[in-house]
């Protein structure tokens, strides 16, 4: 599940959910649709990963085509910088695929979705906000 991931990417940086309201223990009725989200802007957030140099983009604060609150991730993009990664992200998320969900996270207190794309860049949404700061050290 994107917990996993997300905790494997940013290993050694702070992590932290914040549920988006009180409904988050609502079992949400659907996932974002993969329309809604290529239909999305990639960013603003484009983070570079401390152990692998690897890049993530997120989307923080979108209800897509739900009635949930939901922050989006792109992890693993191989870029060379920034503006390399956003348009390597946008290569990637035109082959975006679904991969289950919602699934509860009793942890973080969260549901989440789980997407894939043919560059192999493991995606996913959470309901609530993420914090974190991926900056090296």
């Amino acid at each position: 599940m994107l917990k996993n991931i997300l905790l494997t990417v940013i290993t050694g940086s702070i992590l932290v959910t914040i549920p988006a309201n009180a409904d988050d223990d609502k079992k949400p009725n659907k996932c974002p649709s993969i329309a809604s989200i290529q239909a999305t802007n990639l960013g603003p957030r484009v983070e570079q990963a401390m152990e692998d140099d690897n890049w993530m983009i997120i989307n923080e604060k979108s209800k897509y085509d739900t009635d949930s609150e939901w922050t989006f991730g792109l992890l693993d993009v191989e870029a060379k910088d920034k503006a390399d990664a956003l348009l390597v992200g946008k290569e990637s998320l035109a082959t975006l695929t679904f991969g289950g969900g919602p699934f509860r996270d009793d942890i973080w207190h969260r549901w989440e979705c789980d997407y894939y794309t043919k560059k192999n860049n493991r995606a996913g949404t959470i309901t609530g906000n993420l914090y974190f700061n991926l900056k090296k050290h």
